[in-house]
Protein backbone atom coordinates (compact mmCIF):
# COMPACT_ATOMS: atom_id res chain seq x y z
CA UNK A 1 0.00 0.00 0.00
CA UNK A 2 2.77 2.94 1.00
CA UNK A 3 4.85 0.99 -2.24
CA UNK A 4 1.38 2.73 -4.17
CA UNK A 5 1.22 5.66 -2.49
CA UNK A 6 4.88 6.46 -3.03
CA UNK A 7 4.44 5.35 -6.78
CA UNK A 8 1.45 8.07 -7.22
CA UNK A 9 3.13 10.62 -5.51
CA UNK A 10 6.21 10.16 -7.40
CA UNK A 11 4.43 10.33 -10.70
CA UNK A 12 2.39 13.56 -9.46
CA UNK A 13 6.02 15.01 -9.28
CA UNK A 14 7.01 14.17 -12.48
CA UNK A 15 4.13 15.85 -13.84
CA UNK A 16 4.17 18.81 -12.20
CA UNK A 17 8.03 19.37 -13.26
CA UNK A 18 6.63 18.22 -16.99
CA UNK A 19 4.20 21.41 -16.49
CA UNK A 20 6.30 23.25 -14.86
CA UNK A 21 9.04 23.70 -17.38
CA UNK A 22 6.43 23.77 -20.03
CA UNK A 23 5.22 26.81 -18.79
CA UNK A 24 9.29 27.98 -18.43
CA UNK A 25 9.40 27.31 -22.11
CA UNK A 26 6.91 28.96 -23.47
CA UNK A 27 7.66 31.92 -21.31
CA UNK A 28 11.22 31.55 -22.73
CA UNK A 29 9.56 31.23 -26.11
CA UNK A 30 7.56 34.58 -25.68
CA UNK A 31 10.44 36.72 -24.08
CA UNK A 32 12.79 36.05 -26.99
CA UNK A 33 10.34 36.74 -29.62
CA UNK A 34 9.25 41.03 -27.35
CA UNK A 35 13.28 40.96 -27.22
CA UNK A 36 13.69 40.28 -31.20
CA UNK A 37 10.79 42.39 -31.97
CA UNK A 38 12.75 45.30 -29.89
CA UNK A 39 16.06 44.79 -31.48
CA UNK A 40 14.37 44.71 -35.08
CA UNK A 41 12.67 48.15 -33.98
CA UNK A 42 15.30 50.04 -32.07
CA UNK A 43 17.93 48.69 -34.34
CA UNK A 44 17.72 51.28 -37.25
CA UNK A 45 17.93 54.41 -34.74
CA UNK A 46 21.13 52.46 -32.73
CA UNK A 47 23.09 51.71 -35.56
CA UNK A 48 23.13 55.63 -36.31
CA UNK A 49 23.15 56.09 -32.53
CA UNK A 50 26.70 54.09 -32.32
CA UNK A 51 27.95 55.72 -35.87
CA UNK A 52 27.87 59.13 -33.88
CA UNK A 53 29.16 57.53 -30.38
CA UNK A 54 32.35 55.83 -31.16
CA UNK A 55 33.66 58.71 -32.79
CA UNK A 56 31.92 61.64 -31.18
CA UNK A 57 34.72 63.13 -29.25
CA UNK A 58 32.46 62.96 -25.91
CA UNK A 59 34.49 61.98 -22.51
CA UNK A 60 32.56 59.11 -22.07
CA UNK A 61 32.19 58.06 -25.55
CA UNK A 62 34.95 55.33 -24.99
CA UNK A 63 33.41 53.45 -21.95
CA UNK A 64 31.08 50.43 -22.82
CA UNK A 65 29.21 48.39 -20.15
CA UNK A 66 26.00 48.32 -18.38
CA UNK A 67 23.39 50.28 -16.21
CA UNK A 68 23.74 54.32 -15.57
CA UNK A 69 27.10 55.00 -16.99
CA UNK A 70 28.40 51.79 -18.39
CA UNK A 71 29.58 49.69 -16.23
CA UNK A 72 31.98 46.33 -16.28
CA UNK A 73 29.76 43.40 -15.33
CA UNK A 74 29.84 42.30 -12.11
CA UNK A 75 32.48 45.61 -11.57
CA UNK A 76 35.54 43.56 -12.77
CA UNK A 77 34.63 42.06 -16.46
CA UNK A 78 35.05 45.15 -18.81
CA UNK A 79 32.89 44.91 -22.00
CA UNK A 80 34.82 45.03 -25.01
CA UNK A 81 35.16 48.85 -27.31
CA UNK A 82 33.59 47.24 -30.88
CA UNK A 83 33.87 49.01 -34.22
CA UNK A 84 30.15 49.80 -35.77
CA UNK A 85 30.59 46.98 -38.37
CA UNK A 86 31.50 44.48 -35.27
CA UNK A 87 27.99 45.61 -33.64
CA UNK A 88 26.25 45.02 -36.61
CA UNK A 89 27.19 41.66 -36.65
CA UNK A 90 26.62 41.19 -32.79
CA UNK A 91 23.52 42.22 -33.33
CA UNK A 92 22.67 39.99 -36.22
CA UNK A 93 24.07 36.97 -34.51
CA UNK A 94 21.48 38.10 -31.04
CA UNK A 95 18.89 38.74 -32.95
CA UNK A 96 19.57 34.57 -35.03
CA UNK A 97 20.25 33.67 -30.94
CA UNK A 98 16.54 35.27 -30.56
CA UNK A 99 14.75 33.91 -33.88
CA UNK A 100 16.29 30.22 -32.65
CA UNK A 101 15.17 30.50 -28.84
CA UNK A 102 11.65 31.13 -29.92
CA UNK A 103 11.79 27.92 -31.30
CA UNK A 104 14.29 25.54 -29.16
CA UNK A 105 14.21 27.50 -25.57
CA UNK A 106 15.51 24.62 -24.09
CA UNK A 107 18.57 24.78 -25.89
CA UNK A 108 21.93 25.21 -24.00
CA UNK A 109 24.04 26.68 -26.60
CA UNK A 110 21.65 29.25 -26.96
CA UNK A 111 21.43 30.35 -23.48
CA UNK A 112 24.86 30.80 -23.53
CA UNK A 113 25.57 32.62 -26.84
CA UNK A 114 22.32 35.15 -25.60
CA UNK A 115 24.55 35.67 -22.76
CA UNK A 116 27.55 36.49 -24.46
CA UNK A 117 25.34 38.47 -27.54
CA UNK A 118 23.27 40.86 -25.18
CA UNK A 119 25.91 42.03 -23.05
CA UNK A 120 28.04 42.80 -26.34
CA UNK A 121 24.84 44.54 -27.48
CA UNK A 122 23.64 46.04 -24.59
CA UNK A 123 27.16 47.23 -23.25
CA UNK A 124 27.90 49.12 -26.12
CA UNK A 125 24.57 50.87 -26.41
CA UNK A 126 24.79 52.04 -22.32
CA UNK A 127 24.17 55.83 -23.77
CA UNK A 128 21.43 55.44 -26.31
CA UNK A 129 17.47 56.09 -25.36
CA UNK A 130 16.04 52.42 -25.77
CA UNK A 131 18.70 50.38 -24.25
CA UNK A 132 20.31 52.68 -21.21
CA UNK A 133 19.02 53.37 -17.54
CA UNK A 134 19.34 49.78 -16.49
CA UNK A 135 16.99 49.06 -18.64
CA UNK A 136 18.95 46.13 -20.12
CA UNK A 137 19.50 44.80 -16.65
CA UNK A 138 16.91 41.67 -16.93
CA UNK A 139 17.56 40.72 -19.96
CA UNK A 140 21.31 39.80 -19.28
CA UNK A 141 19.82 38.53 -15.77
CA UNK A 142 17.17 35.64 -17.26
CA UNK A 143 20.47 34.63 -19.46
CA UNK A 144 22.50 34.02 -16.39
CA UNK A 145 19.57 32.18 -15.18
CA UNK A 146 19.10 30.25 -17.90
CA UNK A 147 22.65 29.13 -18.35
CA UNK A 148 22.91 28.78 -14.38
CA UNK A 149 20.00 26.48 -13.38
CA UNK A 150 19.44 23.33 -14.22
CA UNK A 151 16.64 23.82 -16.36
CA UNK A 152 14.15 26.76 -16.85
CA UNK A 153 12.09 26.24 -14.59
CA UNK A 154 14.07 26.52 -11.47
CA UNK A 155 15.44 29.30 -13.70
CA UNK A 156 12.35 31.36 -13.97
CA UNK A 157 11.42 30.92 -10.47
CA UNK A 158 14.67 32.37 -8.82
CA UNK A 159 14.41 35.08 -11.85
CA UNK A 160 10.77 35.70 -10.39
CA UNK A 161 12.64 35.96 -7.10
CA UNK A 162 15.52 38.24 -8.30
CA UNK A 163 12.24 40.96 -10.01
CA UNK A 164 10.95 40.77 -6.70
CA UNK A 165 13.73 41.97 -4.65
CA UNK A 166 14.15 44.99 -7.10
CA UNK A 167 10.73 46.12 -6.48
CA UNK A 168 10.28 45.79 -2.83
CA UNK A 169 13.68 47.74 -2.68
CA UNK A 170 12.57 50.46 -4.51
CA UNK A 171 9.17 50.87 -2.33
CA UNK A 172 11.45 50.20 0.68
CA UNK A 173 13.68 53.50 -0.42
CA UNK A 174 10.87 55.22 -1.31
CA UNK A 175 9.47 55.07 2.10
CA UNK A 176 12.66 55.65 3.54
CA UNK A 177 13.15 58.52 1.11
CA UNK A 178 9.44 59.87 2.03
CA UNK A 179 10.67 59.70 6.10
CA UNK A 180 13.61 61.45 5.55
CA UNK A 181 11.94 64.38 3.60
CA UNK A 182 9.04 64.47 5.51
CA UNK A 183 7.03 64.17 2.44
CA UNK A 184 5.02 61.26 0.63
CA UNK A 185 7.03 60.26 -2.32
CA UNK A 186 3.32 58.56 -3.40
CA UNK A 187 1.32 62.33 -3.29
CA UNK A 188 4.10 64.49 -4.66
CA UNK A 189 6.97 62.63 -7.19
CA UNK A 190 4.85 61.69 -9.91
CA UNK A 191 3.66 64.64 -10.47
CA UNK A 192 7.41 66.35 -10.31
CA UNK A 193 8.87 64.10 -12.59
CA UNK A 194 6.22 64.77 -15.16
CA UNK A 195 6.81 68.62 -14.83
CA UNK A 196 10.82 67.53 -15.70
CA UNK A 197 9.88 64.89 -18.82
CA UNK A 198 7.36 67.75 -20.20
CA UNK A 199 10.91 70.19 -20.98
CA UNK A 200 13.07 66.78 -21.61
CA UNK A 201 11.26 63.96 -23.52
CA UNK A 202 10.82 65.81 -27.23
CA UNK A 203 9.71 62.36 -29.23
CA UNK A 204 7.45 61.67 -26.35
CA UNK A 205 4.68 61.47 -24.52
CA UNK A 206 2.28 59.81 -26.77
CA UNK A 207 -0.78 61.84 -26.03
CA UNK A 208 0.69 65.37 -24.90
CA UNK A 209 -3.15 66.29 -23.96
CA UNK A 210 -3.42 63.45 -21.37
CA UNK A 211 -0.20 64.78 -19.88
CA UNK A 212 -1.15 67.97 -19.87
CA UNK A 213 -4.42 66.50 -18.14
CA UNK A 214 -2.71 65.15 -15.60
CA UNK A 215 -0.32 68.20 -14.93
CA UNK A 216 -2.78 70.45 -14.21
CA UNK A 217 -4.79 68.12 -12.12
CA UNK A 218 -2.52 66.71 -9.86
CA UNK A 219 -4.92 64.78 -7.80
CA UNK A 220 -4.67 61.95 -10.58
CA UNK A 221 -0.57 61.87 -10.52
CA UNK A 222 -0.97 61.59 -6.89
CA UNK A 223 -3.57 58.83 -7.29
CA UNK A 224 -0.97 57.33 -9.61
CA UNK A 225 2.03 57.75 -7.50
CA UNK A 226 -0.20 55.33 -4.74
CA UNK A 227 -1.24 53.07 -7.30
CA UNK A 228 2.43 52.62 -8.52
CA UNK A 229 3.69 52.09 -4.81
CA UNK A 230 0.99 48.92 -4.61
CA UNK A 231 1.80 47.34 -8.15
CA UNK A 232 5.53 47.55 -6.99
CA UNK A 233 4.40 45.31 -3.96
CA UNK A 234 2.94 42.86 -6.76
CA UNK A 235 6.05 40.38 -6.76
CA UNK A 236 6.31 40.24 -3.14
CA UNK A 237 2.85 38.97 -2.87
CA UNK A 238 2.27 36.94 -5.91
CA UNK A 239 4.90 34.99 -3.21
CA UNK A 240 2.36 34.05 -1.00
CA UNK A 241 -0.95 34.71 -2.27
CA UNK A 242 -2.56 33.61 -5.50
CA UNK A 243 -2.26 37.20 -7.19
CA UNK A 244 0.86 36.53 -9.19
CA UNK A 245 -1.04 36.88 -13.00
CA UNK A 246 -2.80 40.12 -11.58
CA UNK A 247 0.81 41.44 -10.02
CA UNK A 248 2.64 41.35 -12.69
CA UNK A 249 -0.26 42.67 -15.59
CA UNK A 250 -0.65 45.66 -12.68
CA UNK A 251 3.53 46.19 -13.26
CA UNK A 252 3.56 46.15 -16.91
CA UNK A 253 0.11 48.27 -17.18
CA UNK A 254 2.58 50.95 -15.21
CA UNK A 255 5.69 51.06 -17.37
CA UNK A 256 3.50 51.28 -20.51
CA UNK A 257 1.82 54.43 -18.24
CA UNK A 258 5.45 55.61 -17.57
CA UNK A 259 6.10 55.30 -21.23
CA UNK A 260 3.32 57.85 -22.65
CA UNK A 261 3.39 59.58 -20.09
CA UNK A 262 7.07 61.08 -19.31
CA UNK A 263 8.58 58.92 -22.53
CA UNK A 264 10.92 56.70 -20.22
CA UNK A 265 10.84 53.58 -22.53
CA UNK A 266 11.23 50.30 -19.89
CA UNK A 267 8.71 48.56 -22.47
CA UNK A 268 10.69 46.94 -25.20
CA UNK A 269 13.45 45.34 -23.12
CA UNK A 270 12.25 45.30 -19.19
CA UNK A 271 8.27 44.88 -19.85
CA UNK A 272 8.65 41.37 -21.49
CA UNK A 273 10.80 40.12 -18.94
CA UNK A 274 7.59 40.55 -16.05
CA UNK A 275 5.42 38.02 -18.80
CA UNK A 276 7.60 35.78 -16.07
CA UNK A 277 4.44 36.07 -13.90
CA UNK A 278 1.61 35.61 -16.58
CA UNK A 279 2.74 32.79 -18.08
CA UNK A 280 4.66 30.74 -15.33
CA UNK A 281 1.48 29.79 -12.48
CA UNK A 282 3.85 27.96 -11.03
CA UNK A 283 4.78 28.12 -7.31
CA UNK A 284 7.75 29.77 -6.68
CA UNK A 285 7.99 28.70 -2.97
CA UNK A 286 7.36 25.26 -4.04
CA UNK A 287 9.91 25.19 -6.73
CA UNK A 288 12.46 26.87 -4.36
CA UNK A 289 12.39 23.63 -1.42
CA UNK A 290 13.93 21.36 -4.24
CA UNK A 291 17.23 23.96 -4.36
CA UNK A 292 19.12 21.52 -1.70
CA UNK A 293 21.00 19.79 -4.29
CA UNK A 294 24.92 21.11 -5.58
CA UNK A 295 23.91 21.28 -8.92
CA UNK A 296 21.87 24.78 -7.66
CA UNK A 297 24.70 26.19 -6.34
CA UNK A 298 25.91 28.68 -9.75
CA UNK A 299 22.14 29.95 -9.64
CA UNK A 300 21.92 30.42 -5.92
CA UNK A 301 25.68 31.93 -5.72
CA UNK A 302 23.82 34.64 -8.36
CA UNK A 303 20.39 34.83 -6.11
CA UNK A 304 21.69 35.40 -3.07
CA UNK A 305 23.96 38.17 -4.42
CA UNK A 306 21.69 40.28 -5.64
CA UNK A 307 18.99 39.67 -2.62
CA UNK A 308 22.59 40.90 -0.78
CA UNK A 309 23.10 43.74 -3.00
CA UNK A 310 19.50 44.97 -3.21
CA UNK A 311 19.15 44.84 0.50
CA UNK A 312 22.46 46.86 1.11
CA UNK A 313 20.95 49.05 -1.37
CA UNK A 314 24.66 49.71 -2.65
CA UNK A 315 24.12 51.84 -5.76
CA UNK A 316 22.86 54.21 -3.83
CA UNK A 317 26.84 54.33 -2.18
CA UNK A 318 27.84 54.24 -6.00
CA UNK A 319 28.95 50.75 -5.43
CA UNK A 320 27.96 49.30 -9.10
CA UNK A 321 28.07 45.47 -10.20
CA UNK A 322 25.63 45.23 -12.51
CA UNK A 323 23.41 43.35 -13.01
CA UNK A 324 22.89 43.07 -9.61
CA UNK A 325 20.29 45.90 -8.90
CA UNK A 326 19.57 47.25 -5.60
CA UNK A 327 18.33 51.53 -6.51
CA UNK A 328 15.75 52.04 -9.29
CA UNK A 329 15.42 55.49 -10.59
CA UNK A 330 13.44 58.43 -9.17
CA UNK A 331 13.10 56.82 -5.95
CA UNK A 332 13.58 61.11 -4.27
CA UNK A 333 10.85 62.84 -3.22
CA UNK A 334 9.85 65.53 -6.33
CA UNK A 335 8.09 68.61 -5.64
CA UNK A 336 7.49 71.54 -8.18
CA UNK A 337 8.94 73.65 -5.34
CA UNK A 338 11.76 72.18 -4.35
CA UNK A 339 14.81 74.30 -2.94
CA UNK A 340 17.57 71.71 -3.93
CA UNK A 341 19.35 71.36 -7.24
CA UNK A 342 17.19 71.09 -9.86
CA UNK A 343 17.73 70.53 -13.66
CA UNK A 344 15.81 70.81 -16.89
CA UNK A 345 16.64 70.38 -20.36
CA UNK A 346 15.04 71.09 -24.09
CA UNK A 347 16.22 69.43 -27.18
CA UNK A 348 14.32 70.28 -30.36
CA UNK A 349 12.24 66.93 -31.87
CA UNK A 350 13.92 64.84 -34.35
CA UNK A 351 17.35 64.59 -33.45
CA UNK A 352 19.99 62.14 -32.39
CA UNK A 353 18.54 60.79 -28.97
CA UNK A 354 21.17 60.97 -26.33
CA UNK A 355 19.38 59.51 -23.16
CA UNK A 356 22.04 61.17 -20.47
CA UNK A 357 21.77 64.99 -22.08
CA UNK A 358 17.80 64.91 -21.22
CA UNK A 359 17.80 64.68 -17.36
CA UNK A 360 19.63 65.84 -14.68
CA UNK A 361 23.62 64.14 -15.65
CA UNK A 362 25.28 66.56 -17.11
CA UNK A 363 25.45 69.14 -13.75
CA UNK A 364 26.32 66.27 -11.87
CA UNK A 365 30.09 65.54 -10.27
CA UNK A 366 32.26 63.97 -12.54
CA UNK A 367 34.47 62.25 -9.94
CA UNK A 368 31.42 60.10 -9.19
CA UNK A 369 30.99 58.49 -12.36
CA UNK A 370 27.61 60.49 -13.49
CA UNK A 371 28.59 63.50 -15.22
CA UNK A 372 29.63 65.32 -18.06
CA UNK A 373 32.43 67.65 -18.25
CA UNK A 374 32.39 71.41 -19.94
CA UNK A 375 34.29 70.40 -22.79
CA UNK A 376 31.95 67.88 -23.87
CA UNK A 377 29.21 70.20 -24.68
CA UNK A 378 30.80 71.45 -28.19
CA UNK A 379 30.14 67.40 -29.14
CA UNK A 380 26.72 66.99 -28.80
CA UNK A 381 24.94 66.65 -32.50
CA UNK A 382 22.00 67.97 -31.64
CA UNK A 383 21.18 71.79 -30.39
CA UNK A 384 19.97 71.99 -26.57
CA UNK A 385 20.00 74.39 -23.58
CA UNK A 386 20.23 72.75 -19.87
CA UNK A 387 19.40 75.28 -17.35
CA UNK A 388 18.25 75.01 -13.91
CA UNK A 389 18.70 76.29 -10.31
CA UNK A 390 21.93 75.42 -8.07
CA UNK A 391 19.61 75.15 -4.60
CA UNK A 392 20.87 73.85 -1.21
CA UNK A 393 20.86 70.53 -0.15
CA UNK A 394 19.14 71.39 3.24
CA UNK A 395 16.66 68.97 4.43
CA UNK A 396 18.24 66.19 1.56
CA UNK A 397 19.46 63.37 1.96
CA UNK A 398 23.67 63.46 2.54
CA UNK A 399 23.57 60.47 0.77
CA UNK A 400 22.87 62.57 -2.40
CA UNK A 401 24.78 65.61 -1.32
CA UNK A 402 28.08 64.30 -3.43
CA UNK A 403 26.62 64.35 -6.71
CA UNK A 404 25.96 68.54 -6.99
CA UNK A 405 28.21 70.33 -8.48
CA UNK A 406 28.37 73.75 -5.72
CA UNK A 407 26.65 75.96 -8.20
CA UNK A 408 23.76 78.39 -6.73
CA UNK A 409 21.26 80.37 -8.02
CA UNK A 410 20.16 79.98 -11.80
CA UNK A 411 22.18 78.40 -14.71
CA UNK A 412 22.27 77.95 -18.17
CA UNK A 413 24.14 76.30 -20.51
CA UNK A 414 23.62 75.80 -24.39
CA UNK A 415 25.27 75.31 -27.72
CA UNK A 416 23.00 77.62 -29.24
CA UNK A 417 24.55 80.45 -30.42
CA UNK A 418 22.82 84.08 -30.03
CA UNK A 419 20.40 82.37 -27.56
CA UNK A 420 17.52 84.59 -27.46
CA UNK A 421 17.48 86.82 -24.33
CA UNK A 422 13.86 87.00 -23.40
CA UNK A 423 13.82 83.22 -23.73
CA UNK A 424 16.67 82.95 -21.05
CA UNK A 425 14.67 86.00 -18.77
CA UNK A 426 11.49 83.50 -18.96
CA UNK A 427 13.45 80.18 -18.26
CA UNK A 428 15.28 82.34 -15.28
CA UNK A 429 11.48 83.42 -14.51
CA UNK A 430 10.32 80.12 -14.25
CA UNK A 431 12.89 78.15 -12.33
CA UNK A 432 13.50 81.02 -10.10
CA UNK A 433 9.79 81.31 -9.44
CA UNK A 434 10.01 77.31 -8.24
CA UNK A 435 13.10 77.34 -6.41
CA UNK A 436 13.87 80.46 -5.81
CA UNK A 437 12.31 80.76 -2.28
CA UNK A 438 14.86 81.24 0.40
CA UNK A 439 13.73 79.62 3.86
CA UNK A 440 15.92 81.78 6.02
CA UNK A 441 14.24 85.13 4.39
CA UNK A 442 10.49 85.19 4.83
CA UNK A 443 10.34 88.58 3.23
CA UNK A 444 12.17 86.85 -0.02
CA UNK A 445 10.34 87.77 -3.81
CA UNK A 446 9.25 84.36 -4.40
CA UNK A 447 8.10 82.41 -0.74
CA UNK A 448 4.91 82.99 -1.38
CA UNK A 449 4.92 81.78 -4.52
CA UNK A 450 2.42 78.67 -4.70
CA UNK A 451 3.20 76.53 -8.27
CA UNK A 452 0.19 74.31 -7.76
CA UNK A 453 -2.20 77.57 -7.63
CA UNK A 454 -1.02 78.02 -10.98
CA UNK A 455 -0.65 74.74 -13.12
CA UNK A 456 -2.44 76.06 -15.73
CA UNK A 457 0.29 79.25 -16.09
CA UNK A 458 3.34 76.65 -16.02
CA UNK A 459 1.61 74.27 -18.83
CA UNK A 460 1.53 77.29 -21.18
CA UNK A 461 5.06 78.81 -20.49
CA UNK A 462 6.73 75.44 -20.58
CA UNK A 463 4.83 74.80 -24.00
CA UNK A 464 5.60 78.38 -25.00
CA UNK A 465 9.10 78.44 -24.18
CA UNK A 466 9.60 74.76 -26.01
CA UNK A 467 8.26 76.16 -28.84
CA UNK A 468 10.64 79.15 -28.84
CA UNK A 469 13.63 77.06 -28.59
CA UNK A 470 12.30 75.17 -31.86
CA UNK A 471 11.49 78.25 -33.66
CA UNK A 472 14.98 79.81 -32.65
CA UNK A 473 16.88 76.67 -33.75
CA UNK A 474 14.98 76.63 -37.51
CA UNK A 475 16.03 79.96 -38.23
CA UNK A 476 19.10 79.67 -37.34
CA UNK A 477 19.52 76.81 -39.44
CA UNK A 478 17.35 78.80 -42.35
CA UNK A 479 20.23 82.18 -41.96
CA UNK A 480 22.92 79.55 -41.98
CA UNK A 481 21.12 77.81 -45.11
CA UNK A 482 21.11 81.09 -47.14
CA UNK A 483 24.86 82.55 -45.83
CA UNK A 484 26.00 79.62 -47.72
CA UNK A 485 26.51 79.09 -51.59
CA UNK A 486 25.06 76.51 -53.02
CA UNK A 487 28.13 73.97 -53.22
CA UNK A 488 28.61 74.65 -49.44
CA UNK A 489 25.20 74.70 -48.08
CA UNK A 490 24.56 72.43 -44.52
CA UNK A 491 23.64 73.30 -41.02
CA UNK A 492 24.24 71.78 -38.06
CA UNK A 493 21.44 69.60 -37.32
CA UNK A 494 21.36 68.79 -40.85
CA UNK A 495 23.95 66.21 -42.04
CA UNK A 496 26.24 65.17 -39.00
CA UNK A 497 29.23 63.09 -40.51
CA UNK A 498 32.26 61.67 -38.97
CA UNK A 499 35.54 61.27 -40.17
CA UNK A 500 37.68 57.80 -40.33
CA UNK A 501 40.26 56.29 -42.57
CA UNK A 502 39.32 54.39 -45.65
CA UNK A 503 41.44 52.08 -47.89
CA UNK A 504 44.57 52.78 -46.01
CA UNK A 505 44.53 56.49 -46.98
CA UNK A 506 45.89 58.89 -44.65
CA UNK A 507 42.80 61.82 -45.70
CA UNK A 508 39.82 61.64 -44.11
CA UNK A 509 36.04 61.65 -45.35
CA UNK A 510 32.44 62.32 -44.25
CA UNK A 511 29.92 59.67 -43.51
CA UNK A 512 26.56 60.64 -43.52
CA UNK A 513 24.16 59.29 -40.72
CA UNK A 514 21.20 62.11 -40.35
CA UNK A 515 19.92 64.16 -42.87
CA UNK A 516 17.79 67.30 -41.64
CA UNK A 517 14.27 68.14 -43.14
CA UNK A 518 15.74 71.25 -43.90
CA UNK A 519 18.42 70.28 -45.98
CA UNK A 520 19.27 67.90 -48.64
CA UNK A 521 22.57 68.85 -49.26
CA UNK A 522 25.53 65.70 -49.39
CA UNK A 523 29.36 66.84 -48.03
CA UNK A 524 31.55 66.41 -50.90
CA UNK A 525 34.88 64.23 -49.56
CA UNK A 526 37.29 65.88 -47.41
CA UNK A 527 35.02 68.38 -46.76
CA UNK A 528 35.03 69.54 -42.93
CA UNK A 529 31.63 70.85 -41.07
CA UNK A 530 32.09 73.56 -38.64
CA UNK A 531 30.43 72.47 -34.70
CA UNK A 532 26.89 74.20 -33.81
CA UNK A 533 27.84 76.95 -32.17
CA UNK A 534 29.39 78.52 -29.44
CA UNK A 535 29.13 76.72 -25.90
CA UNK A 536 27.12 79.67 -23.98
CA UNK A 537 27.72 78.60 -20.21
CA UNK A 538 25.82 81.08 -17.69
CA UNK A 539 26.06 80.95 -13.95
CA UNK A 540 23.83 83.34 -11.37
CA UNK A 541 20.95 85.34 -11.49
CA UNK A 542 22.09 88.25 -13.18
Amino acid sequence: MLGVLAMIVNQQANANAVNFLTEASNYFSAWCFCQLLALCSHWPRQIIFYEWFVDCGLSESKRRGLATYGYAVFGCIPVPNITTNQLRVVAYLYGGVLLAGVWTPTTSFLHFAGLMLSILYHGSLWAERASSHHREILTITLWMYSCLAPDLSHATAAFRIHICSIYIMSVVQKTVTSIIRGQSWSRWSLHGFLWKSMWAKTNFPAFPALQRFIFVHPSVAHLGGWISMVCELGPLLSLFFPVQHLAYLALVGMHFAVLFLQGIDYVSYWTPSLLVGIFCSSNTLELACAWCSVRFVPMLLLLGAQLLFALTMAENFNINIPPLMSCPMFVTVARLDDTCHQHYVMTVDGELPYERIEWMYPFVKPEYGMGLLPSDVAHFPMPFVAFGWGGNLDGAPGIFHRWFLDVKGFYLMTNVSNFPKDLRLELEAIVTELHGRDASNPCSLYSAYSPYSHLWSLADRCKNARSAFARHVTLQRQQKWNSRGKSERHVIGGPVVRYSRKNGRKGRYPIQFRQSKHCQYKPQKNQMLPRYGRTSVRYGRG
